[in-house]
């Protein structure tokens, strides 16, 4: 099971990109925006509801940071649920 430390947003010509989520093992997985809230927003109704009024993720995001939601708790549930072991070796990878 994935434990996760942390979380960054990483932002490209000033938009948000994709999660990168700091392992326990010292290891990297970027989360990807899209997949990552159609699962989210597929597991809560009220999330889902809620994210109606955003015309893009980043807004939608924006606000939830302010409304001080889990990210990091909820991109572990959702690497944890979406990914088996073998994929989790494959797609992790360490800072050089």
């Amino acid at each position: 099971m994935v434990k996760i430390n942390s979380i960054e947003f990483v932002y490209e010509k000033e938009e948000i990109s994709h999660i990168t989520c700091h392992l326990n093992n010292k290891k990297l997985f970027d989360v990807e925006l899209d997949d990552f809230f159609f699962y989210l927003l597929e597991c809560d109704d009220n999330l889902n509801q809620y994210s109606k009024n955003f015309e893009t993720w980043e807004s939608f995001i924006n606000d939830l940071k302010t409304l001080s939601y889990d990210f990091k708790d909820s991109c572990e549930n959702y690497i944890n649920s979406q990914f088996t072991h073998t994929e989790l070796e494959e797609f992790t990878y360490t800072n050089i």
